[in-house]
């Protein structure tokens, strides 16, 4: 695993205090959200248990839902300025708030659970026959303390530090403990804890079957194959899914291990924050040497406030996308979008999708692998299916293998319309929340150039498709139920001119008709599918004029096929790099009726000019001679030195060519310096500048 992004980590039973959120209640609609969701799932207040002097606040049974709640609403708090970690952890009651944070168990359910959970280890042993006390000094694994903590009868219950551990047993064997502890080690500190049980010890394996039955009851609610991006207190590792539910039963008797779990963070991210009512890991961190970013107090969420360019869009794209931008790498295709480039994005908070145009289906697989391997569940990324007519069949079967993959968020552009395998892939694995929103199997972001076609995305899976598809047997009954529910994308993307397809629309008439389609689709569905914009956006200005025109988000993907994370190579970035946007000129891709002219880099090339000479002479009878001339042109542009530098295809939009212009001056202008990210950036926050100095002009005036 390499280390990218954040991790976030919760404490334990002990961080609560009184009155512990009240202020983010106050500051933010989403933590009241929260509370609210936790005061249902319970039938109780959760808010008055946490902000009033209620003494149940202090009862297990109490305390670890309402800390749970308290360290969720500060989460989302948090991931609304922008907040997208990419490992989690939490120490013992944390590692359920880690699990709901990771997407990985819904958050109703985990109130219901750790409630019973609580319940369950403080009726395992009776009020004042068993406690905990924590054992502080330096090297403590090497002082010998263990072995006097076991021979007095008690346990280790949390390795917390190199200099701290944390024993439980019975109320006489914490006591003897300390008496051996005192004659043997006298420099030690002992520190009895307020605790109502003996937590993580022996005498809590009485209960490890009734909760394995609430785990079990609650199975549903588990999402088990993100687990792997979050630290296992029984392992010290990361979670694996098949013995998740297995490993948070042996976590209630099993030491914590926590001081593993903190170095498998550190391996696999570059910075760590604490969420939660009051700093507690963050001292366990600096032990080993870690600086720790809290995060708990209205001033610590406003202080993770955004960059400039993530105020742009629609709030709820970075929410449902996990990203930090309404902002979009479309799927480049013919090899040249790596799954590279798709990591150094998603990895960054920048939602991407692996272009699969021109790639073999085995290619496509391995890349999935790789990417599902190495980043976070919940990260912002997924794969682009793009329609073809001289291969109808095969942009249906690559979705429905994809989507077997666990792959759950899917761009198609190119679709004459819907099909069984769209529907089937929106509504297979939907469900209601705990709020009773629809939640689709799939994420799915088309891409139309004309007003028609957002139309049927915009609106819900046709009836007759769903039929077929339940008459096959391809959707349960509830599935099917909850079409008329749902739209068939969330997200439509108008796809104008100037990108790397002739499309023919321009931005400035397809951009308001698909708002206008979407206008219509709320008066008769009553939901609102988010619009975005596509084509010719190489130039801040551009990405401004979009979002003024009442984008929500924006799609690019010409000015990043000139990036150190592109399959081009050398050569060919360095020709890119120096483009202007008169460079690019159509050719076709396909021999015969169905040619679909694409954009290619004509400067220093005879590719454009050839390509057309050969579709007139050749047509349809010599698809496969054009095939091959194609294919080994585009073969060369990913070569380091070609050995043709004239018969080369480089498949690029003239977005490039204002991108180049609007880099002049910059870092970026060296294109070995354009990371997925970086790029992103510079187009959003400078658009975000341009609108904004816009509205101070108007209001100056």
């Amino acid at each position: 695993m390499t280390r990218a992004g954040q991790a976030v980590v919760f404490a334990g039973q002990g961080c609560q205090v009184r009155g512990m959120g009240a202020q983010l209640h106050e500051a933010f609609e989403v933590v009241r959200w929260v509370y609210a969701e936790a005061s249902e799932a319970l039938d109780l207040d959760v808010a008055e248990l946490c902000f009033t002097a209620d003494r149940r606040l202090h009862l297990t049974e109490f305390t670890q839902p309402c800390i749970l709640t308290t360290q969720i609403a500060a989460f989302r708090a948090a991931q609304e300025q922008g907040l997208r970690p990419v490992l989690f952890g939490g120490h013992s009651l944390g590692e359920y708030t880690a699990l709901v944070a990771a997407g990985v168990l819904d958050f109703a359910a985990a109130v219901r659970i750790v409630r019973q959970r609580g319940a369950l280890m403080q009726r395992a042993v009776p009020v004042g026959q068993g406690t905990m006390a924590a054992l502080l000094l330096d090297d403590i694994a090497r002082s010998g303390a263990e072995a006097e903590v076991v021979a007095a009868g008690a346990q280790v219950a949390n390795v917390n530090s190199p200099s701290q551990l944390v024993i439980s047993g019975t109320t006489d064997s914490v006591e003897a403990a300390r008496l051996r502890l005192a004659r043997a080690l006298p420099d030690l500190t002992f520190v009895p804890l307020q605790v109502s049980a003996p937590f993580h010890s022996d005498l809590m394996k009485g209960i490890e079957g009734p909760f394995r039955a609430v785990l079990e009851e609650e199975a549903a609610a588990f999402e088990r194959g993100g687990a792997a991006v979050v630290t296992s207190n029984y392992t010290g590792g990361f979670h694996a899914p098949d013995t998740l539910l297995d490993h948070l039963v042996a976590q209630i008797s099993a030491p914590v291990r926590w001081l593993d779990n903190m170095a498998a963070l550190g391996r696999g991210a570059r910075r760590v924050v604490e969420v939660g009512p009051r700093p507690v890991l963050t001292k366990l961190f600096a032990a080993v040497g870690t600086e720790v970013h809290m995060v708990g107090s209205p001033d610590d969420v406003v202080a993770l406030r955004r960059r400039p360019g993530a105020t742009l869009g629609d709030p709820s794209f970075l929410t449902d996308h996990g990203a930090q931008l309404a902002y979009v790498i479309g799927g480049l295709g013919w090899g040249v979008g790596t799954a590279e480039l798709v990591q150094r994005a998603a990895s960054r908070g920048v939602l991407a999708f692996l272009g699969t145009d021109g790639v073999s289906e085995a290619a496509v697989h391995t890349a999935v692998a790789q990417l599902q391997g190495a980043l976070s569940q919940g990260a912002p990324w997924g794969v682009s299916v793009r329609w073809r007519a001289d291969a109808p069949e095969q942009a249906d079967a690559l979705l429905e293998k994809v989507v077997a993959t666990g792959v759950r968020h899917v761009e198609v552009s190119g679709y004459p319309g819907l099909t069984q395998a769209l529907v089937r892939a929106r509504l297979c694995g939907a469900r209601l929340d705990g709020q009773g929103r629809v939640r689709p199997g799939c994420r799915l972001l088309a891409k139309v150039p004309r007003e028609d076609l957002a139309s049927r995305f915009l609106g819900s899976p046709p009836e007759r498709l769903v039929a077929a598809l339940r008459a096959q047997g391809l959707l349960t009954p509830a599935e099917a139920a909850l079409a008329p529910r749902l739209a068939m994308a969330d997200d439509v993307c108008a796809e104008a001119d100037g990108g790397g397809h002739r499309l023919g629309a321009s931005p400035f008439t397809l951009l308001p008709a698909v708002l206008y389609a979407r206008e219509a689709a709320v008066a008769e569905h009553g939901y609102a599918v988010r619009v975005g914009a596509a084509g010719g956006l190489g130039d801040p200005r551009a990405v401004a004029g979009a979002f003024a025109m009442g984008a929500d988000f924006v799609l690019t993907g010409s000015v990043h096929t000139c990036s150190p994370q592109s399959a081009f190579g050398e050569r060919v970035q360095d020709r890119l790099a120096a483009a202007v946007v008169s460079d690019f000129a159509p050719a076709p891709t396909v021999a015969g009726p169905h040619s679909e002219p694409q954009l290619f880099l004509k400067r220093g090339s005879l590719f454009v000019a050839r390509s057309h000479a050969m579709h007139r002479e050749l047509g349809a009878d010599g698809a496969e001679a054009f095939q091959r001339y194609l294919d080994e042109a585009l073969q060369r542009a990913r070569a380091t030195v070609p050995d043709d530098e004239v018969d080369v295809a480089i498949r690029c939009g003239s977005a490039l060519g204002a991108f180049n212009r609007a880099v002049q001056g910059t870092p970026l202008q060296s294109w070995q310096a354009r990371d997925a990210e970086a790029i992103a950036w510079f187009l959003m926050d400078g658009a975000a500048q341009i609108l904004q100095g816009r509205v101070e002009g108007q209001t100056m005036g």
